[in-house]
């Protein structure tokens, strides 16, 4: 038996996307931290400041090579992991989830209120404690995915995957 691939151009043309958008994000990170590089080269102060600017990127198994049979449970989970939200990006979400919340079901309003609490919290500090955000964030998407039919519950999963990068 023989394996191969069979990938489309959607799939090429996604993961493209995807590498831009990240070199993208990093790269304003490292502006953001001060890192220019002018003429291609870098400071030892740029240099420096680079190190606090980490972006973690996971591979994993994709997909499924030869036959699974006989009672056989396969499991393929993928997920994206972003580091370093930047504190504006958590105080815009949280502003944006507080104007539409009056318009969730009243047990989803109620179940997000500890976690958007947490995150209006980690937004006012200079650096955000980022578990502390994405623990909140995962919070308040799987309570927004349980309310399915809610168009502000998907509007508010659909912010929060776009601001983690999953």
């Amino acid at each position: 038996m023989q394996g191969f691939w069979i990938i489309g151009s959607i799939q090429i043309e996604g993961i493209l996307h995807i590498v831009r958008q990240n070199i993208l994000d990093w790269s304003l990170e490292l502006e953001d931290a001060g890192v220019l590089g002018q003429g291609l080269t870098f400071s030892a102060t740029e240099k420096a400041a680079a190190m606090s600017v980490t972006n973690n990127f996971h591979g994993s198994n994709i997909g499924v090579f030869g036959s699974v049979t006989d009672h056989a449970a396969v499991t393929n989970n993928q997920g994206a992991a972003h580091s370093n939200i930047a504190q504006g990006d958590i105080r815009a979400l949280v502003d944006q989830i507080q104007a539409s919340q009056i318009h969730l079901p009243e047990a989803v309003q109620k179940d997000i209120a500890r976690p958007l609490s947490t995150l209006k919290e980690q937004s006012a500090m200079s650096t955000p404690n980022q578990s502390t955000v994405a623990g909140a964030l995962k919070s308040i998407k799987t309570v927004c995915e349980g309310a399915s039919g809610n168009l502000i519950a998907s509007g508010v999963t659909t912010m929060i995957a776009n601001i983690m990068g999953s």
